[in-house]
């Protein structure tokens, strides 16, 4: 056998091992909520330029009832109208079982790190973020969080963590910015929680990216100065 050929099998071997260890957790027991941080650090606050003030950051995300099979939609496992509880969700582990979210610890939430992903996206574009009342020329800016999740799902390939983000900016007076980011990563280690929480991380950083992209640009800059 040839060193290319062990190569093959050996890679084989690893995905119908990989394969078979996913079908094994999601069939054969039930899974238990998890508990991801999301770290999100905070870059410098500009000293001149534009300045804004994010005045609110709303979760608007439709959450619905778990339903087994069916990962793409938001779900809690309990009461989905407990905002409590849908503010802290962005992901779940298994699409058969109850008791698979994957959630921020408590006292943090969603909106509060699209409030930090905005913030930090503002600050690099160039614009001073302010968070009191010394600047009355600061321009209210307000975010509606409209999509937020990681879903999952099990093909001949393993596992894929399909991702979708989807944000509204909001300036007073002035025309809207809608921010979009999404991925489809297959990735072994989702299984254990942790997976999901790098790939959320992930997608954050990216849609911060893409904001700051925005506000960058000519005509943005013209329309919200």
């Amino acid at each position: 056998m040839t060193q290319a050929n062990k190569i093959s099998n050996s890679i084989k071997r690893m995905l119908l091992l990989s394969g078979l260890l996913a079908t094994i957790l999601l069939t054969g027991c039930a899974l238990t909520p998890t508990v991801a941080n999301i770290d999100i650090p905070s870059v410098a606050n500009p000293t001149n330029g534009p300045a804004v003030k994010i005045v609110s950051v709303e979760d608007r995300r439709d959450f619905g009832p778990f339903v087994s099979g069916q990962c793409d939609q938001p779900s809690v496992d309990g009461d989905y109208h407990d905002k409590a509880l849908t503010s802290r969700v962005f992901a779940r582990q298994g699409c058969k079982y109850e008791r698979a979210n994957v959630m921020l610890p408590e006292g943090q939430t969603v909106a509060s790190k699209f409030k930090d992903v905005v913030t930090n996206a503002f600050r690099l574009a160039g614009y001073q973020v302010v968070s009191d009342n010394s600047n009355v020329e600061a321009t209210p800016v307000k975010v509606e969080v409209l999509k937020s999740w990681v879903a999952f799902h099990l093909d001949g390939m393993g596992m894929r963590l399909p991702s979708d983000q989807l944000i509204n900016v909001e300036f007073s007076n002035k025309p809207n910015i809608q921010v979009a980011y999404s991925s489809n990563i297959y990735q072994v280690s989702g299984i254990l929680g942790k997976g999901f929480a790098q790939v959320y991380g992930e997608n954050l950083d990216e849609l911060g990216k893409v904001l700051k992209a925005r506000l960058e640009q000519k005509e943005a800059v013209q329309a919200y100065q």
